[in-house]
């Protein structure tokens, strides 16, 4: 794997998919751009290729076969990173603390809360 200017692309989230199977294998690029993956079974995969910072790849159709090599090159293309954060909570009731000013205790003011 490697960005639009032919440089290598370490370290990026790579997950094949057996078409036949549907079995999910999920590993990361090496350091010459690489998948190597010798727990990857003979047949047809679907593989997704994300890096921050770059768009994510998905290439169809890669035929793994015993004692081969399958070879897939792509480029990733720069692209925004976006991330999505999903909140969810429960109303909660809050009870709010009042301040009230009490009567002078031997000529000082004293304020307290009430909740």
């Amino acid at each position: 794997m490697t960005d639009p200017t032919g440089a290598v692309i370490v370290g990026a989230k790579v997950t094949a998919t057996n078409s036949g199977t549907r079995v999910i294998t999920e590993t990361s690029t090496t350091s010459s751009g690489q998948l190597y993956d010798p727990a990857l079974r003979p047949g047809t995969y679907d593989v997704t290729v994300e890096q921050a910072g770059f768009k994510r790849a998905v290439l169809t159709g890669i035929e793994v076969q015993v004692g081969q090599t399958a070879r897939a090159d792509t480029a990733l293309q720069i692209g925004e990173t976006s991330q999505a954060v999903e909140v969810t909570a429960e109303l909660v009731q809050v009870r709010g603390i009042l301040p009230t000013v009490e009567p002078s205790l031997r000529g000082r003011r004293f304020s307290t809360c009430h909740s």
